[in-house]
């Protein structure tokens, strides 16, 4: 026979940190999950005094009776003791109950010298034990919400009044939100276990009351049931007072930024598949924009125009009816619906009013959703604003007609016009891109005119046609259409695209939210749910980017992501140094890291030489791997920004000499080093670059370190690039490399390249190179190279198993902060190149 129970429960702890568990499933998640509970009590109060940091751990104990008859029987007791050490075996041992030991599965509270011989009755008394332990567990976590509620309500302004009020009140609706979540949570898990006894009660407990139990175990086994069945009743009280608590918090009138009440709303059901829809009500013409809430399956939705637009600013807004109430919305917004109307449109999916947006839990399920929204639409209407006014022809237009379809007009191509339209905040929004991309129909509206997509990209193409295949093109106003372009045009060809690739097309695109950057493309790529399940609005953009890097680590089998950093990038307790800030890739540095990882790195068929999993682990914020310390950083360079040499923030400023004579094999590195040989991805090295590779340090004779500007070639090189050049050199004058500055190095190159007609191309490597945003390095062990501009001198330079480049590392105490990567010239990345040099465990924070 087998009898077992085991009941899942939430266990509320104060403590400094917050624990973790440390078993694992086989995705890599914890088996039990753990959160810090959302307290804005204490940060309200200013009286209030610091306490530990309340957390809410999940649990569950298990308990299981089994043998072959009455005497012959073992109990087994599971208890999860990872946030906690009182349930261990070791302690109640130390316990004395009349002299003898206690029984731990019973907490202690039978007597292990006198026990229960009976198999039922001994799994009844254990259950009634550990279900009041649970039941004190459940109120310990009702007390705490309870309490909680009452505090901040009592602290808190009811009105917004000003900015500083105004803040607060985000921040009162934010807590309200992940309360309110915590409570349907809470209330899902506790309806559970009871509607399983109550099944238990009607179709099981016969067995226990029958069946052939020797007579003396009757009374006391009854006993038991009865206990068990009291307690199990008694779960309903905070059961309902949880309930209570949830209605109390979701009837909050409170305003986000858009001053929308909540009473605007009721629950909509996510298994369901619900969405809220608007719909246009009378007067259908005029200002005043009267509208209801529809709430409707997906799969079951009237037609719909689904609107892509930009929010605009939350200083411009408009009134309109919206189910009764008087809704702020933003003009832009406002005059969107409003063209919509006018076309005849019935209902309308528009995210700033179908999204409740200050339910944390519903925009995180619906946010999940909107690739399907999009997809389903009859048609998405792309919002642009105004028209301009920059063309003849569409002046007459606007006295001859109220509303216009361009296609219906072909000689319409004003390039002012359009170069006006594709320079628009719009299309550098990151939501745009799937919102369009995912569009069987797609029409362009702005002020009275409209055109079909396919007839607007054509009318822009002298504009985008030269870049739609680059990822960075030249012409910024360009940048976000052509970006979009590519997503679309790999939609309809069905070309899968994976997430990291995704990401490295959309880098450039902004969102108000940092977390929006994964979560608005997840629905482009084939495998987004592999990194990011589900969008969760209820965790900080720290811990997103955290869990998606570290999914993006074990699932990619390559490192090299962690030194994915832009130049103004700054270190934050609010997340590791080894995680990128996926909201800020888009600076020459980093675009340089994320050209060399997706271009080189992971189509490289060694990229996986490494058992990573052998050689990495991250818990909690802390990555350790395996590498080693191959140098040190002795001298900087400066880096041109904005037409002057500048320090990057906190570094050192004074410059250390390069050494030629220590490693470096003569002029030829020096080359490499200038003219970009390993810090392009591009970069091929070819027979030209042999030419200069083959060179001794002998250029010239001449040792008076007196040298002229640049000179002019008869070789087609442009001003601007020679003035680049030129001032580079000027700010790193004091760089110095074998007794020779820097521009005696350039002009022995110039001299040489012009024997060959080669002076452009060397011009254009060494522009290319300054434009990287990197530093000139020079290391201890007499390295020439270059290195993040964050760099200091001091900081070690390490090889990394699972990394394509080296990394630069700064050490604080017994561990290290991630800094970024460095190129040393004529320096691969092997085993064997750095064979004998010890391997350490990296500890990286």
């Amino acid at each position: 026979f087998t009898l077992e129970y085991h009941i899942p429960y939430f266990a509320l702890r104060e403590s400094k940190v917050l624990l973790r568990d440390t078993r694992m499933k086989l995705g890599g998640k914890p088996l039990r999950e753990s959160w810090k509970l959302p307290s804005l009590s204490n940060q309200l109060n200013p009286t209030a005094s610091i306490v530990d940091v309340p957390c809410l751990y999940e649990a569950q104990m298990s308990v299981v009776v089994t043998g072959r008859c009455h005497w012959v029987w073992v109990a087994y007791g599971f208890f999860d003791t990872y946030f906690e050490g009182e349930d261990m075996v070791a302690w109640y041992d130390r316990m004395d109950v009349g002299g003898g030991r206690t029984d731990p599965l019973a907490a202690g509270l039978i007597a292990a010298d006198r026990p229960i011989w009976t198999p039922r009755e001994y799994f009844f008394k254990v259950l009634e034990i550990r279900i009041n332990q649970v039941l004190r567990e459940w109120y310990g976590i009702f007390h705490w919400i309870e309490k909680e509620v009452k505090q901040t309500h009592h602290v808190f302004p009811q009105w917004p009044n000003d900015s500083k009020t105004k803040q607060k009140v985000r921040e009162f609706s934010m807590w309200n939100a992940q309360m309110v979540k915590l409570l349907r949570q809470l209330i899902s898990g506790l309806s559970d276990i009871v509607a399983a006894w109550d099944q238990f009660r009607r179709k099981e407990i016969g067995y226990f009351l029958y069946d052939g139990e020797p007579p003396t175990a009757s009374s006391s086994l009854k006993s038991s049931l009865a206990a068990v069945d009291k307690t199990f009743s008694d779960l309903q009280a905070p059961l309902r007072k949880f309930e209570y608590l949830r209605q109390e918090l979701c009837e909050n009138v409170s305003y986000d930024l858009v001053s929308k009440p909540v009473a605007l709303y009721h629950q909509l059901i996510s298994r369901n598949s619900e969405i809220r829809l608007l719909k246009f009500m009378a007067p259908w013409t005029g200002v005043t924009l009267t509208c209801s809430l529809v709430t409707t399956p997906l799969p079951k939705a009237p037609e719909y125009v689904a609107l892509s637009y930009h929010w605009g600013k939350q200083t411009n807004q408009v009134t309109i009816r919206l189910n009764n109430f008087d809704v702020k919305v933003t003009t832009n917004l406002y005059e969107a619906l409003l063209r919509l109307r006018a076309e005849g449109v019935q209902y309308v999916w528009a995210d700033a009013l179908c999204i409740n947006q200050q339910d944390f839990d519903e925009r995180s399920f619906q946010v999940a959703r909107m690739g399907a929204i999009f997809q389903k639409a009859c048609q998405v209407a792309a919002w642009l604003g105004a028209e301009p006014r920059v063309s003849e022809e569409m002046r007459l237009l606007q006295c001859s007609t109220s509303y216009v379809a361009l296609d219906q007009y072909p000689n319409i191509t004003s390039p002012a016009m359009f170069d006006e339209l594709l320079s628009r905040p719009y299309w550098g929004r990151v939501w745009v891109i799937q919102e369009v991309a995912l569009a069987s129909d797609v029409v362009v509206y702005f002020g009275r005119f409209k055109i079909s997509w396919d007839e607007f990209v054509s009318r822009c193409g002298l504009r985008v046609e030269s870049t739609t295949l680059s990822p960075d093109p030249s012409d910024d106003s360009a940048r976000g259409i052509v970006t979009l372009l590519q997503f679309r045009r790999d939609n309809l060809a069905d070309r899968p695209i994976s997430f990291p690739e995704a990401l490295y097309k959309s880098r450039s695109s902004l969102s108000t939210d940092p977390r929006d950057k994964l979560f608005a493309i997840l629905g482009l790529s084939f495998n987004g749910k592999n990194f990011i399940p589900e969008p969760n609005y209820m965790t900080s953009a720290g811990e997103i980017f955290t869990e998606f890097t570290t999914a993006l680590i074990k699932s990619r089998g390559i490192l090299d992501y962690i030194y994915l950093k832009s130049t103004s990038r700054k270190d934050s307790n609010k997340m590791p140094s080894w995680v990128p800030d996926w909201a800020d890739l888009d600076d020459a540095v980093a675009r340089r890291q994320f050209d060399y990882i997706i271009q080189t790195r992971s189509r490289d068929p060694e990229y996986n030489q490494f058992e990573l999993k052998n050689t990495i682990s991250i818990s909690e914020t802390e990555l350790r791997a395996t590498g080693m310390v191959v140098d040190t950083v002795e001298g900087l360079g400066r880096i041109f920004v904005g037409g002057r040499g500048v320090e990057a923030p906190t570094i050192a400023k004074s410059q250390s000499k390069a050494r030629l004579d220590l490693v470096l094999e003569g002029a030829g590195t020096v080359y490499e080093t200038i003219t970009g040989v390993g810090l392009l991805s591009e970069r091929a090295y070819d027979d030209k670059d042999q030419y200069y590779a083959d060179l001794d340090g002998s250029w010239s004779d001449d040792q008076t370190g007196e040298h002229e500007r640049l000179p002019r070639h008869e070789l087609d090189t442009t001003p601007e690039l020679l003035a680049l050049i030129d001032a580079w050199l000027a700010i790193n004058s004091s760089f110095n490399i074998g007794g020779r500055d820097l521009r005696y190095w350039w002009k022995m190159l110039n001299l040489r390249g012009s024997r060959i007609g080669d002076v452009p191309r060397i011009e254009n490597h060494f522009y290319n190179s300054i434009q990287c945003g990197m530093r000139l390095l020079a290391t201890e062990k007499g390295h020439l190279g270059w290195i993040h501009p964050q760099a200091r001198e001091g900081d070690r330079i390490v090889r990394i198993f699972g990394c394509g480049q080296h990394v630069v590392l700064r050490a604080t105490q017994n561990r290290y902060r991630l800094v970024g990567d460095a190129i040393l010239s004529g320096v691969e990345i092997s085993n064997q190149k750095y064979k004998g040099f010890k391997i350490e465990n990296l500890r990286i924070f």
